[in-house]
């Protein structure tokens, strides 16, 4: 609640509409609003070296209940077959970890003390997390999940297997400006991450 001029309580602040909100994440972040028939379905691009970030929403359907998700994503050439899980932890891992520790060497502490982190080949983990700043970047991005896996299998039949794609994902739409700006930073820096390591290739990708 605002106070107004007298001291007293007013109304709160007029909600800014979906369309607005996603218009300033692309100029904060130097990108385009892709504008769909209904605001629900606008996208956000943005250009991050020779690869290209998409901002979206999208549903999924139980057949009892459909549940929205935000998510940044990119594909990139070069894919080794590495796999990165990195998401919140909950309650369930919380107490797995009260009972077993969870230890992983070259892991940062703070990433491990609230996220769940999963890779193969396990090896590559270290020097993926610890390069570019990838580290800072996801615990920016508060209650994201981030991955890095194969792009579809439509795309890579049709561009080849070594394309990857990055993902930066969560529950229902994500509101406010710096926190969807931190979703697309995330994949951009896991992008330049998996470059410094000899994990994607800097030069362009097909879109998703």
């Amino acid at each position: 609640m605002t106070r107004t001029a007298g001291g007293k309580r007013g109304a709160k602040s007029p909600k800014v509409d979906r369309r607005t909100l996603w218009r300033e994440v692309a100029v904060l972040l130097d990108g385009e609003l892709v504008e769909g028939k209904r605001p629900d379905q606008d996208k956000v691009l943005v250009g991050h070296g020779p690869w290209r970030i998409w901002l979206d929403t999208y549903i999924v359907s139980t057949g009892q209940v459909s549940v929205r998700y935000t998510r940044a994503r990119a594909c990139f050439r070069g894919w080794r077959e590495l796999r990165v899980t990195v998401r919140t932890a909950n309650i369930f891992d919380r107490m797995w970890r009260a009972l077993f520790g969870s230890v992983r060497p070259g892991v940062s502490r703070a990433l491990l003390e609230k996220h769940v982190v999963k890779g193969k080949p396990e090896g590559r983990l270290p020097s993926l997390l610890l390069a570019g700043g990838l580290t800072d970047a996801i615990l920016e991005a508060p209650s994201t999940s981030l991955q890095v896996k194969p792009a579809s299998r439509r795309l890579r039949k049709r561009h080849g297997t070594g394309l990857g794609e990055v993902v930066c994902m969560t529950t229902s739409v994500a509101g406010g400006v710096n926190r969807l700006a931190a979703m697309v930073r995330l994949v951009g820096v896991t992008l330049d991450a998996l470059a410094g390591i000899g994990e994607a290739v800097r030069e362009e990708a097909p879109d998703l």
